[in-house]
């Protein structure tokens, strides 16, 4: 969300990756070939917020998605535990 994105996946298909993650040792994956599942599952299902702006301005439906996305963003953006430190 901070880096401008949305992920528009359920709770339950968050919950199967979370669940896909977690067992990758035992399915026999590298780390490597655990972090290409997350991150095509990110490919497919995050969507740039000027995409979603435009888009909410067409289908006034999503109007309230883009609003909590915008709200998560500040979130995570504003957290003092997401600055990155410098030596």
């Amino acid at each position: 969300m901070g880096n401008g994105y949305a992920l528009v996946l359920t709770n339950e298909q968050m919950y199967e990756l979370a669940q896909k993650t977690a067992s990758y040792k035992e399915r026999g994956l590298s780390h490597e070939q655990s972090f290409q599942e997350i991150e095509r599952t990110f490919k497919t299902f995050a969507i740039p917020l000027p995409l979603l702006y435009r888009e909410q301005k067409k289908h006034p439906h999503m109007s309230k998605f883009y609003k909590a996305s915008i709200a998560v963003r500040k979130s995570v953006r504003r957290n003092p535990d997401n600055k990155i430190i410098r030596d």
